[in-house]
């Protein structure tokens, strides 16, 4: 069980990257050459943070990976979209369809009937 808990935060932790890096990206609109992007990129406080979130990710997912099989650990990833899509909802005012609601449901149910057939 610890293991799983390990994961959900490192899947957490790399949900939180992707908000990040779109809140640091939308900072980059109004740069037109690709050398004040670069500079920008690099020194945009969202996109580090992003990048933290990432390589924290990365760190205990590997741990992740020494217990547990990969055909159980890789579809909780796909848990990400949920944690993406709420968090888009909530702070960007972005739309949840009820075909984007399906999906994520589909996705948690595909899951869960994973995780019951690992047990």
């Amino acid at each position: 069980m610890k293991t799983y808990a390990v994961a959900l935060v490192s899947i957490a932790l790399g949900a939180a990257g992707q908000f990040l890096l779109k809140l640091g990206a939308d900072q980059l609109k109004d740069l037109a050459t690709v050398p004040a992007a670069l500079t920008r990129m690099f020194t945009t406080p969202g996109i580090l943070a992003g990048l933290v979130c990432f390589g924290s990710s990365f760190v205990l997912w590997v741990l992740v990976l020494r217990s547990m099989p990969l055909s159980t650990a890789y579809p909780l990833v796909s848990l990400s979209y949920v944690v993406v899509t709420a968090l888009s909802v909530a702070f960007l005012h972005e739309t949840l369809t009820a075909l984007k609601l399906g999906g994520l449901l589909l996705i948690v149910t595909g899951v869960i009937l994973i995780g019951l057939g690992s047990a």
